[in-house]
């Protein structure tokens, strides 16, 4: 029922709905989160200075998503696999970054709805097959 009333509600997000905060890095390495409120396709733009190597890890599975070394500004695509929180870790040698994102694709991106249809699959078969079981039961 629970994984129902996700699919439910991730289905009901739009792009609107979400707002990413803006990551300041300065001079130095360091870690900042973000929380995701639903699986969601991002554009990520790193605008700066400097060299540094840029990590994005999610949290909840302990899981890194990506990870570059970059030299100046830099933009790329990431995909928030699910809801929850993700960790930002910049390393930079030199120099400052600011970090902003917006969504593209959010509730079901493309490459999660292969997963998110298993699902509703798998409780579609089970329910029909308790069902089926009941119908027999009931006839004897």
């Amino acid at each position: 029922m629970v994984i129902i009333i996700s699919l439910v509600l991730q289905t009901r997000v739009s792009q609107e709905d979400i707002q990413y905060s803006l990551l300041i890095f300065d001079n130095k390495s360091g870690y900042q989160s973000i929380y995701s409120p639903s699986a969601s396709s991002v554009k990520v733009s790193l605008i700066g200075s400097g060299h540094a190597t840029v990590s994005i890890r999610d949290v909840e599975l302990n899981q890194t998503i990506y990870f570059s070394k970059i030299s100046g500004s830099s933009m790329f695509s990431i995909i928030f696999p699910h809801p929850g929180y993700y960790e930002f870790y910049m390393d930079i040698e030199n120099g400052g970054y600011s970090v902003s994102m917006s969504p593209v694709e959010v509730g079901f991106p493309t490459k999660t709805w292969n997963v998110h249809f298993l699902y509703a699959s798998l409780i579609a078969f089970v329910l029909v097959f308790l069902n089926w079981g009941k119908k027999n039961d009931s006839s004897r």
